[in-house]
């Protein structure tokens, strides 16, 4: 006290000390009558938690009603029970009036704070020991819930929140990670390696936790741990990291113990088609036939039901899928026929991909087919093959451009530099030489735009050995 007497003055101390007063006891002096106006003004001074780095972040806020946050207290004491989870309290309140300006205000404080949750509203009494929380759910990803606030009753003395708000809560959690896992589905094309990488802590970390509840089952986590599993297949893509792929395989793996092809046979067969692109890429990047066999064997279960007359684009998807990782093994291998059976899934692929249904889907089954083809021209010594190769890349890159689809874009211009390297080669051509340069140097370019370090260092690599075969030739 004397310290802050000598640094602060008499003003300056009696400031400080109102300012904690008001902190501790705001809640309970807005309540009194006439000072619910100050109450309000006040709380809007008081500073928003920050969100916990690696955990899903749920922001309680002051109820209604709630005479020393007694209701609050004890939901903020479950909830910190999930390790998953983190939990925090700020000194505002909402109010319940207009819900949808209550959704609003509760979206600008999570995007200020970076909270995934807020958990706002007030609580209703019968005049007897019956307390029901009549609660409002917002996710900073747009997400909101409002259930009948009886669910929620309690008895005093008893404070065991009700399974439906366990079942509430993870209900919020499922949207709001399908929300966030919908922003990056829409970026399909781009590098989104250093979003996905937080996402996926805090997924792992709450999939890994003890369940809060009974109800909490596999089956009922098996839709977020299906969205994880997609978040690592694109990051391990991107990143070049095996182990996450890895990771993805076994999440797969774990979401079709649930998701049987008997209780669901499409979803079992989507799952399927993704257990293949992850063991695909593994297979790929590791040199690993066994990974690549287990992904034929993936891809042909997803097309027991994902038929060409049940589903024709989810068809065209995992024939173009098959056609990729044949490619792959047939290289491995060293097999022509697996080459030759890869071409066939990528152009049956291309009769439900056309260009005018689904373009970015065309694309990539161009591209595909442009890389089976030029594996195929090399194989057989066939320069026919090559320049339909060429052709395929160069379709390709009409609808995959580096505005739309930066990533794609890049591959693409990765894969016909590699077409143009082997044909000019092959022929002695310094212009077909020249122009995979300049096609490697497009796709270089644009990943370094893009951050994207492990396909940096792979067209690197292809632009040394264009450059080399160049001097050769002069």
């Amino acid at each position: 006290m004397a310290w802050g007497y000598r640094h602060l003055g008499a003003a300056g101390l009696i400031v400080v000390l109102l300012s904690v007063w008001l902190y501790w006891k705001g809640n309970e002096l807005a309540e009194k009558p006439g000072m619910r106006w100050l109450g309000g003004r006040l709380r809007r001074l008081w500073p928003l938690p920050r969100a916990v780095p690696g955990k899903f972040t749920v922001m309680l806020a002051v109820f209604d009603n709630d005479p020393g946050g007694e209701s609050r207290e004890n939901i903020f004491s479950w909830l910190q029970k999930i390790d998953g989870v983190a939990v925090t309290r700020t000194a505002r309140k909402i109010a319940t009036g207009d819900a949808a300006a209550g959704h609003r205000l509760a979206r600008r404080w999570l995007r200020r704070c970076g909270a995934d949750v807020l958990i706002w509203g007030r609580i209703l009494q019968d005049g007897g020991p019956k307390r029901a929380p009549d609660l409002f759910w917002t996710a900073a990803s747009a997400v909101h819930y409002k259930p009948g606030g009886e669910r929620y009753a309690v008895i005093a003395g008893d404070m065991r929140l009700p399974q439906m708000f366990w079942d509430d809560f993870l209900d919020v959690l499922r949207l709001h990670i399908a929300a966030q896992a919908a922003e990056v589905a829409a970026r399909a094309g781009h590098y989104v390696a250093e979003t996905l990488a937080p996402r996926i802590a805090q997924m792992r970390k709450l999939l890994n936790a003890s369940a809060p509840h009974a109800r909490w089952t596999p089956a009922a986590l098996a839709p977020m741990r299906w969205i994880f599993a997609g978040a690592l297949l694109r990051y391990g893509a991107q990143k070049g990291d095996a182990a996450a792929l890895m990771e993805a395989a076994d999440a797969y793996r774990g979401v079709l113990t649930e998701w049987t092809r008997e209780r669901t046979p499409l979803d079992w067969a989507m799952t399927q088609n993704n257990l293949g692109a992850a063991l695909s890429i593994v297979g790929e990047r590791r040199g690993d036939n066994e990974a690549l066999e287990n992904a034929v064997v993936a891809y042909r279960a997803a097309l027991t039901e994902r038929t060409r007359e049940r589903t024709p684009l989810d068809w065209a998807k995992a024939q173009n899928n098959l056609g990729r990782v044949l490619y792959a093994l047939g290289l491995r291998r060293g097999d022509e026929a697996l080459l030759t059976e890869a071409a066939a899934a990528c152009r049956e692929a291309l009769t439900e991909f056309t260009r005018e249904r689904t373009p970015l889907g065309w694309a990539k089954a161009q591209n595909d087919l442009g890389r089976v083809l030029r594996a195929l021209g090399l194989w057989r010594d066939d320069d026919a093959l090559l320049k339909k190769s060429v052709a395929a890349c160069r379709a390709a890159l009409t609808e995959w451009t580096r505005e739309r689809t930066p990533l794609d874009w890049a591959k693409a211009q990765n894969d016909l530099g590699a077409v143009l390297c082997a044909l000019g080669a092959w022929a002695g051509d310094r212009a077909l030489l020249t122009e995979a340069a300049a096609a490697y140097e497009n796709a270089l370019d644009a990943f370094r735009a893009a951050a994207a370090h492990f396909y940096v260092k792979m067209v690197e690599d292809n632009l040394q050995r264009v450059r080399q075969l160049l001097e050769r030739t002069k």
